[in-house]
């Protein structure tokens, strides 16, 4: 398991993930606390790296992030992104990536309670050798 840590350079191939979660965040720290929440209570959390890239000027995701990073059983990393915009957040999540797959969550949707489980059983038919 990787450490938890604050990011801004790229993370290294992690063998063991088998799926990133990118969660981009523009001043939502309350929808996003409920959303790592729920990343927390998945049954898979562990085969999960979670990426929380903030791209807000103020930084408002940074203190929910060192919130829940000790309870998330995957590795977490936090990213701030200065250039505002969706597209901005999300071209920077690609650069750590941890594993062959990525999903990208809006920060104010929450986890359904068996969406890991779901991906897996989209994953698995593919492997997770390169």
């Amino acid at each position: 398991m990787t450490a938890p840590t604050e990011s801004s350079a790229t993370v290294g191939p992690a063998q063991a993930m088998l799926l990133n979660v990118a969660i981009c965040t523009l001043d939502r720290p309350r929808t996003l606390a409920r959303t790592l929440a729920s990343l927390a209570e998945e049954q898979h959390a562990d085969e999960v790296s979670v990426l929380v890239v903030d791209n807000s000027p103020t930084r408002s995701a940074r203190s929910e992030w060192a919130a829940f990073r000790a309870i998330l059983v995957g590795s977490t990393n936090y990213l701030p992104v200065a250039e505002l915009g969706l597209s901005h957040a999300c071209n920077a999540a690609l650069g750590h990536v941890e594993s062959r797959f990525l999903a990208f969550i809006d920060s104010w949707d929450g986890i359904d309670r068996r969406v890991l489980e779901l991906y897996e059983q989209v994953i698995a038919p593919v492997g997770v050798a390169s």
